[in-house]
This record gives structure tokens, sequence and C-alpha cells, in this order.
């Protein structure tokens, strides 16, 4: 079998084999097989997750999006228009999967990075144009997090997409705590937050600057609006 190219998926059927087992909560890859995924979507259910024709679901690394309505919440702000545009640019497409960074979350889903066929990453499109926020994790590589990060700083520097509004709010002016370990932030009153030791606790002054450091609301306590 011929191997994709590690840097893109340019060369278009080219059949990507992978196997896959669930095995104690870890995700096994057959690495000798290929280097790269070939995957078409047959569905997104929100602005970060891909439901493919093979059956498998991929969540996009690096990013979270505003959630749309399930377990009796209603949907978050740009909620819809995050899926709408995630599906706008995959529908159809050859999608590639580098095999080498794929794992497995606690859902049973698989984490990677996923690009177009001019070699774009998707989650990175998504960031920078405002439909999702960077979402840190210990296994992401730290120079991708850095490009994610920066591309998140753009946008909300230009206020595009959902941060028009999310930065204007009147939460946007409250001060917010971080976890430096998990990279998360949390309201002054959520009990997750208060349970953060001194050592790995930080302290931002609003909104903007805890987003702008890299870090991400807790699901418990998220200052993110519903949707209108």
């Amino acid at each position: 079998m011929r191997l994709v190219s590690l840097g893109y998926c340019l060369h278009k059927g080219v059949v990507g084999i992978i196997i896959l087992a669930a095995l104690v909560g870890v995700l096994r890859v057959d690495l000798t097989l290929a280097a790269d995924w070939i995957v078409r979507a047959r569905y997104v259910p929100d602005g970060d997750t891909l439901f493919l024709h093979s059956g498998e679901k991929i969540r996009l690394e690096g990013i979270d999006c505003p959630e749309l309505r399930h377990d009796g919440r209603p949907s978050q702000y740009y909620a819809r228009e995050a899926r709408q545009y995630l599906w706008r640019l995959v529908r159809g497409q050859d999608l590639c999967v580098h095999t080498r960074d794929i794992r497995a979350d606690r859902f049973g889903r698989i984490v990677a990075p996923v690009y177009l066929p001019d070699g774009r990453s998707i989650s990175l499109i998504l960031v920078e144009n405002g439909y999702a926020f960077y979402y840190a994790h210990t296994k992401h590589p730290h120079r991708q997090q850095a490009v994610l990060l920066e591309a998140q700083q753009r946008a909300m520097n230009g206020l595009r997409g959902m941060w028009a509004r999310v930065l204007r709010l009147p939460a946007a002016s409250k001060r917010y705590v971080g976890s430096r370990n998990s990279r998360r932030f949390h309201t002054q009153t959520c009990g997750f937050g208060r349970q953060i030791s001194a050592r790995n606790r930080i302290v931002f002054a609003d909104l903007r600057q805890a987003f702008y450091a890299g870090f991400a609301p807790c699901r418990s306590c998220t200052p993110w609006p519903d949707a209108r």
C-alpha cells in the first residue's frame, strides 16, 4: 500500500486502513497499514464531531464548540451556526485523518486532527473564524496547541463569529478562576473552582483574559449564553 504524505492528504483514492479496538478504554491503531486514513462524513451532530459513513465517530482535536440542546438544556449561542458551518466544510469531501495522532475519549469516540483535501486543518478553520474555541489537552502536540491558540486570539481581536457577542456580555466583565493543570476556568461561585489548590490556581480579571490565555470554560458553570 502506498502511504499518503504525513503532512497532507492530497492524493485522492488512497485508502487508509485502520483497525480500531476499544480495550480497557484505549484506542488501538495498526499504524503499519497506513499513515493516513481517508474518510467521508455522513452527518455532523454538532460543531466539533463527525459521524462517518464507515460508522465511526470523530471528535475534532483541540477545539470545543457551543453545545446544542441536550439533557433538557437549551442550545447555546452559536451552536447551530457552528454545526452548519462544519457541515458546509466537510460535506462530500475526502477528509484526511492522521492515524499517528488519534486517541479515544471517555465516550469511545476517536479524537484526532482532521484535514480537508487541500491540507487545511478543520479545527484551525473553525477557530480562526469564530465558530469554535481552543480546548487544551495534555496529549495534544504543543506546536499545534500554539497554532490554535494564536488563531483564537486573532478571532477574538477581530470579534469574529461568536466572539462579537460573547466578549460583550455582562458576564464578560466578571472575574474567573482557572486551573493551571486542567486549563479550565470557572466562575467565582463554582464548586469545582473552589477545589483548585492555591499552587494550581490562577485568577483572570475577565472572560477575555481567560480565553486569551487558552483556558476553556467549565461545563458546569459556563458563562456561555443560550441561543436566542
